[in-house]
């Protein structure tokens, strides 16, 4: 299989303090957050913060996704049952590599009955090759574009 595709699902609590959700193949659902979770707890410096970003891309497709039903990763790490409850008090952020075009960071905005939106328009775009620094300050500008 030939990757084209990877995204890393950053929920950031209120004191950003970040939890990372690499993805990989899933049968039923094409892409599901494989069950590995990245921790890095507030303060960290922009050098921490790259390496556990790329860290986490890393693990994308590393294994397959499990598809049997359930709570989601991120309640199964958080002990907490029901998604809306796990994020209830979260942002996230999305971190996402294209085959064709490269990096990008992409802040979200919760809304009510339909979860995390992406918000298109302030998406970040780094290229393909990142260059020391920047993705750092892209992830921190999308924290703070974020909503809970």
């Amino acid at each position: 299989m030939k990757i084209t595709y990877k995204t890393v699902n950053v929920y950031v609590d209120e004191k950003d303090n970040l939890l990372a959700l690499p993805t990989g193949e899933s049968d039923k659902y094409g892409l599901k957050n494989l069950d590995i979770v990245f921790q890095l707890s507030s303060p960290y410096n922009d050098s921490q913060l790259e390496q556990f970003l790329i860290a986490a891309m890393d693990k994308c497709y590393s294994l397959k996704a499990d598809d049997t039903p359930g709570p989601t990763v991120l309640e199964k790490h958080l002990g907490i049952k029901g998604y809306a409850k796990a994020v209830k008090s979260r942002r996230l952020v999305n971190y996402d590599w294209v085959l064709n075009s490269g990096y990008v960071v992409i802040p979200t905005n919760k809304k009510p009955r339909q979860g995390f939106v992406h918000q298109e328009d302030k998406t970040i775009k780094l290229g393909k090759e990142l260059k020391t620094g920047e993705l750092a300050k892209a992830f921190r500008e999308a924290m703070q574009l974020s909503t809970t």
